[in-house]
């Protein structure tokens, strides 16, 4: 939790028992936007990260909570990316929803 948000400065997003605020959750949001047009193969990490992997950590960094490891001894490099894009994509479509309802924020009356 941001001190803006704890003070009432700034909108906040309820999310994962904690707050993101309002530039942040933008972000996010508009990141998520696009990230699902990459293809599996661009969720490579490890040695080689593919170009799905930067935004992917970006909205990580800014407060999105996703696995990117499958909790399962995966089959192939292939199935960790299946499940890699599955997992963040899954993600976004739920922190989205959050965004979307006003019964979520705090200090909703500080948006930009």
């Amino acid at each position: 939790m941001s001190i803006s948000c704890a003070l009432g400065l700034a909108a906040c997003l309820n999310y994962n028992n904690t707050t993101v605020d309002w530039d942040d959750a933008f972000t996010i949001v508009d990141v998520c936007s696009y990230i699902d047009d990459y293809p599996v193969n661009d969720f490579m990490g490890g040695s080689f990260n593919g170009k799905a992997y930067n935004p992917a950590e970006y909205v990580w960094d800014l407060g999105l909570r996703f696995e990117w490891n499958p909790p399962y001894k995966a089959s192939s490099e292939y199935a960790r990316m299946v499940f890699r894009k599955a997992s963040v994509v899954k993600e976004c479509m739920h922190f989205k929803g959050l965004y979307q309802d006003k019964r979520n924020w705090e200090n909703s009356e500080t948006t930009p």
